[in-house]
Order: structure tokens, then C-alpha cells, then sequence
């Protein structure tokens, strides 16, 4: 960034680390979701939002942060997603009490559970600095490329919170 203006990329080369500079006379950024944030999902494993926190760290804006798909519909025990079809199809899961699973839920959607999402992701994010990482692989530097997908993930999560508190209308 220089006077607010994107001048530039500095990427890294996933496969191998290599760092290279691209310095184009318009620079836009089309990057993925943030969806790496559940445990288990239908993204890639590479979607960690990093666009969104390039965008955070340069001051930029970030526009409607609080849509973030959440997936109730996967079974954890053989790590697979039923898909939203199926819902929409009129078909329901069952918790292990015979009543139906996330009908009535409204997830960060009432004023004190998001503030204590906020409270929570706030007291995380806080603990970032004090985050340290020794690479393991000379080879793959899979252990400082997680790290950073990390921070971004932080970020994201972030500022989902704070977007969702301020757009009061979609409660």
C-alpha cells in the first residue's frame, strides 16, 4: 500500500515458499471464503480467507463479513457433509433425543450471544501475539504457511463477530 493504494502483491508460492512480487498497474484481489474455519467442510482446505485479511491488515474496507455459511448438516463420527439439498427437500436430522436437530436455533443472532461471541474471539485474538512457530519442514514450510492461514482465520473470525454486532437489522 502506498497513499491507500494497492501498488502491488507479494504472494507466496504454497508448494514450494518461494515469495514473488507482481506489480501490476490494477491489482484486484478474487479470493475464497473463510469456510477452513469448521472442522469439517465441503472448501477446499486452502479457503482461509487470506483476502479478506490482506484487506484488514491495509486498513481497507470489508463488506458484509457476517455471511458466513455455517453447516449444521454433517455427521462427525465418519467426517461427512448431508447435503443442504437434502433439508431443503424437506428432510431433517434427529439428535440423539429423537428431536429435531437445529430447528429453533438462531446462532449469534440474539444481542447477548453475540456479545459473547465477541467477548470470546476478542480474548483469542488477543492471544496471537504471543503465538510461536519452529518450522519443522525445510521443505514445505507447512508449519509457518499454517500459521499464517491461522492469523487469517483470526481475522476473519473477527470481524464476522464485529459486522454481525453492527448489522442489527438482520436479527
Amino acid at each position: 500500500m502506498e497513499d491507500g493504494v494497492c501498488r502491488g502483491v507479494i504472494a507466496v508460492n504454497m508448494e514450494d515458499g518461494s515469495i514473488h512480487s507482481f506489480c501490476p498497474h490494477k491489482t484486484v484481489l478474487a479470493t475464497s471464503v473463510y469456510s477452513r474455519a469448521y472442522f469439517s467442510c465441503t472448501s477446499a482446505h486452502t479457503w482461509t480467507g487470506d483476502g479478506n485479511a490482506m484487506l484488514s491488515c491495509a486498513g481497507l474496507p470489508i463488506q458484509d463479513v457476517n455471511f458466513v455459511q455455517f453447516h449444521p448438516t454433517r455427521y462427525l463420527r465418519c467426517r461427512c457433509l448431508i447435503t443442504e439439498g437434502s433439508r431443503g427437500g424437506g428432510g431433517y436430522l434427529l439428535n440423539g433425543e429423537g428431536e429435531q436437530f437445529m430447528e429453533d436455533a438462531a446462532v449469534f443472532q440474539m444481542q447477548s450471544s453475540i456479545e459473547e461471541g465477541i467477548k470470546n474471539v476478542d480474548h483469542v485474538e488477543g492471544l496471537m501475539p504471543d503465538m510461536k512457530v519452529t518450522e519443522r519442514s525445510l521443505l514445505w514450510n507447512s508449519d509457518l504457511i499454517e500459521s499464517l492461514e491461522l492469523q487469517n482465520l483470526m481475522a476473519n473470525a473477527a470481524q464476522t463477530m464485529h459486522s454481525a454486532e453492527a448489522r442489527k437489522e438482520s436479527r
